[in-house]
């Protein structure tokens, strides 16, 4: 049974989705996503799974905060909601913004996190990438259907990664980890995650061949697959760092 809730943060109100039954995996959006994202990727869930999604702030259903803030604000409020939920410890799987976010969590707060899957993402970015992604919200503002509103809320939600530097504390993280990469990824390029599992205590590594920055809706059961055999695998890590999954064109 899917319950549509919501919890206030810090004066706010914010949306989440918490689904099934079992050991819980929370589910952090990227940038353009909101909890409706993940749809192709929970169908290839397995059943005896509990699901939570959550609407960071400017996303979908959760608030706006017309100001910028930092992305710590978005790990305070990951933290806020396993502590609403009366959760000891959840799994974290995070795509881009999202895979930063819970970088960032599990660094702070590693008591919380069992282990960890990030996809098309990086412990830090490049000028390059900066431009790259305010370029896309500039994008999106110009479309027919969006108006300031939107555009808004995307400017603050970009910005809130500007400068984010967590090599220093990928060390921090106890969890297991899996890192997930693509051939294709432009705004997450393969060398700057395979920083990322150098720097991490406990890393395992898969590529997706043939793919892009958006597994999620790209190759969701190959994701999800990914993710969830890495998940139920007790006190195991995928046998190599270079493990490659491909596909065929």
């Amino acid at each position: 049974m899917k319950d549509t809730m919501y919890f206030q943060f810090h004066n706010h109100q914010v949306h989440f989705v918490d689904e099934g039954q079992g050991r819980p995996v929370l589910l952090l959006n990227g940038v353009y996503m909101n909890t409706r994202s993940w749809d192709p990727f929970i169908a290839e869930a397995p059943a005896a799974c509990r699901l939570i999604r959550l609407d960071f702030f400017n996303q979908g259903d959760t608030d706006r905060l017309d100001e910028d803030y930092p992305i710590s604000l978005q790990a305070d409020l990951v933290i806020g909601l396993i502590e609403h939920l009366g959760l000891d410890q959840v799994d974290l799987v995070g795509t881009s913004y999202g895979g930063v976010v819970a970088l960032a969590v599990a660094a702070r707060r590693p008591d919380l996190v069992r282990r960890m899957v990030v996809s098309n993402t990086a412990a830090h970015f490049p000028p390059s990438f900066h431009t790259m992604i305010l370029s896309l919200t500039t994008a999106f503002g110009a479309l027919a259907w969006s108006g300031p509103r939107i555009f808004n809320s995307l400017t603050h939600i970009t910005r809130s990664i500007d400068g984010v530097d967590l090599r220093q504390d990928l060390a921090q993280i106890t969890c297991p980890t899996l890192v997930i990469s693509s051939d294709y990824d432009a705004l997450a390029p393969k060398h700057l995650q395979l920083a990322m599992v150098a720097g991490l205590p406990d890393s395992s590594y898969a590529n997706v061949a043939h793919a892009g920055h958006v597994l999620v809706y790209e190759r969701p059961r190959e994701f999800a697959g990914l993710a969830f055999g890495f998940l139920e695998e007790p006190g195991a890590t995928l046998p190599t760092k270079t493990v490659q999954h491909t596909h065929p064109r």
